[in-house]
């Protein structure tokens, strides 16, 4: 084998290893100056390739020879076309756990990611949804230490979370020490009603420990949290401005749930008909049933009162299926 010969084909390596690393820089930074030396570097291999068969192939050089040259940058950009493609992917990915993150179960979120297509536009949906007030701390928090209040919070919010999003629901947002929870999106839940009813009796549950740990530090002080649920059709998804955005929902299912919330004793939860319709009855025995007037409604609505108490052999049987 000659010298020229030798020096063509380390020529010919030393270019194609321009291409290859070139290529890499480029899928790693996306840089355009990388781009620009893979398109040079593929050109040139190109057109050493063809030199280097012409003789064999000179005919059908002479007639494609231009094209030829363009075969691999063309090849490259399709290449870098999906590249981008993938990468619009993992971004509208990444942009969805980012954002609903705040809201929902990591696991919660992982399933939104796999469904691929997410609808946050507002779509009107049934909802269950849930809201809680503690009893009483407003006015008790005015003799507390700012730093002691926000603790307490922070605790209370936390154990709530992790409450309502054990069932898949969705934190909708804290309302001074109120929280808004509602079930059945952003991912559809079959037994949506059930889930926030039973998660309504576990928070109840839970905030009896809080309150046995608060007693003991304000001696004589007790909270209670009341807690309002109702079902129907509202208006779910992105809600806002331009410059600020939030998954919500809104309708005249979320006021009345509100409103029994604002009916609660401590201790208690407030159900609808609507929602309590759902339930499996002796499942969920009431404590009373009766009718009340809300605002807002010219008719009073008929509603079904629940507490750990009534409802005490249900939650033993969920607590052993834990």
């Amino acid at each position: 084998m000659d010298f020229a010969r030798v020096a063509f084909l380390f020529f010919l390596t030393w270019v194609f290893y321009g291409v290859v690393r070139s290529a890499l820089h480029y899928k790693k930074k996306r840089d355009f100056k990388y781009l620009l030396a893979v398109c040079l570097f593929l050109l040139l291999a190109s057109d050493l390739w063809l030199r280097a068969y012409e003789v064999r192939l000179q005919a059908f050089m002479d007639a494609f020879r231009v094209i030829l040259s363009f075969v691999p940058v063309g090849a490259f950009l399709v290449f870098n076309y999906l590249e981008e493609q993938k990468l619009k992917e993992k971004a509208g990915r990444e942009k969805v756990t980012a954002f609903f993150s705040r809201y929902v179960s990591p696991h919660v979120v992982k399933k939104l990611v796999e469904k691929g297509r997410i609808d946050v536009g507002g779509k009107r949906r049934q909802l269950t949804i849930l809201f809680t007030d503690i009893r009483g701390f407003t006015t008790l928090s005015e003799k507390m230490q700012p730093e002691e209040v926000v603790a307490f919070l922070n605790g209370y919010f936390e154990s709530s979370t992790r409450i309502v999003q054990a069932r898949e629901g969705t934190i909708d947002k804290f309302i001074g020490d109120a929280v808004m929870a509602v079930y059945n999106a952003p991912l559809e839940l079959k037994n949506h009603a059930e889930a926030a009813v039973l998660r309504a009796l576990e928070m109840q549950e839970d905030f009896e420990k809080q309150n046995t740990e608060f007693k003991k530090k304000h001696p004589g002080d007790s909270l209670g949290v009341g807690i309002g649920v109702n079902t129907g059709e509202a208006v779910v998804g992105n809600i806002g401005s331009k410059s600020y955005v939030e998954y919500t929902c809104i309708g005249d299912a979320v006021n009345t749930a509100s409103r029994l919330q604002g009916k609660a004793a401590a201790g208690e939860i407030v159900v609808s008909e609507a929602t309590y319709s759902l339930l499996p009855e002796r499942k969920y025995p009431p404590a009373r049933a009766e009718e009340i007037m809300v605002k807002g409604k010219a008719k009073p609505l008929k509603v079904f009162v629940l507490t750990v108490k009534s409802c005490k052999k249900t939650l033993a049987e969920q607590r052993k299926r834990k």
